[in-house]
């Protein structure tokens, strides 16, 4: 947190989460859950990272089809913080609008003039 908080200015910020393909050969079986949005196969990976880019959490190994945010609930990130919201304090982690907004994880407010202060 002191890290992003120097390098960036922001506080509470634990660190960023993002989804990411690996592209793989396409499995004889089932192959059709492992082509993603992008046309090809993978498996998604889903990383945590600090300020300096180094990773704190990973969780790997789901099909190319899943959505970030099926990836998110699968995740023994996301049961660590949903079964015990105190785990995290006034903490939080930042991602991008593909993950759902929850207390504990804050992704971008879709700016349609109707924010509020706190949303801003």
């Amino acid at each position: 947190m002191k890290g992003l908080r120097k390098k960036h200015g922001i506080e509470n910020v634990l660190g960023a989460i993002d989804g990411s393909h690996i592209e793989i050969n396409l499995p004889k079986t089932h192959s059709e859950v492992y082509i993603n949005r992008k046309g090809y196969p993978s498996l998604l990976l889903q990383g945590v990272v600090d300020h300096n880019k180094k990773f704190i959490d990973v969780f790997c190994g789901e099909p190319g089809s899943v959505h970030d945010a099926r990836l998110l609930r699968k995740s023994t990130l996301y049961n660590l913080c949903f079964t015990n919201p105190d785990f995290m304090g006034p903490n939080f982690w930042i991602g991008d609008s593909a993950y759902p907004n929850l207390e504990w994880l804050v992704t971008p407010f879709r700016d349609n003039v109707q924010l509020t202060q706190n949303q801003k």
